[in-house]
């Protein structure tokens, strides 16, 4: 299960995190969303180590404009508290699992 961040809980995350973490931006009525939440759920059972958030957009407006992001879903890489990567196309499985590992 990819667990649910609030806005305070995402910031205190990128406070205090050391290492790499990624975070799913999405929206509830989404249905490429909704697939791209499926395909990260089977990454995580190939990776069960993997840090991986979730956010819902809707109930975070800061978040659009704070990272401008442009659609969902969306990856953003976090290493080190800093984004280093945004990725908008999840074209398969293998491809999250290179993103996430």
């Amino acid at each position: 299960m990819i667990k649910e961040l609030t806005y305070d809980q995402l910031e205190e995350k990128r406070a205090f995190q050391q290492a790499t973490f990624t975070l799913f931006v999405y929206t509830p009525l989404c249905g490429t969303c909704k697939a791209t939440e499926r395909m990260l759920h089977v990454v995580l059972q190939m990776l069960p180590g993997a840090a991986l958030f979730k956010c819902n957009i809707n109930v975070m407006p800061q978040l659009a404009s704070q990272w401008q992001i442009q659609s969902v879903p969306c990856l953003m890489v976090f290493r080190q508290g800093e984004l280093i990567k945004q990725e908008y196309a999840m074209k398969s499985v293998i491809d999250l699992m290179a993103l996430l590992s």
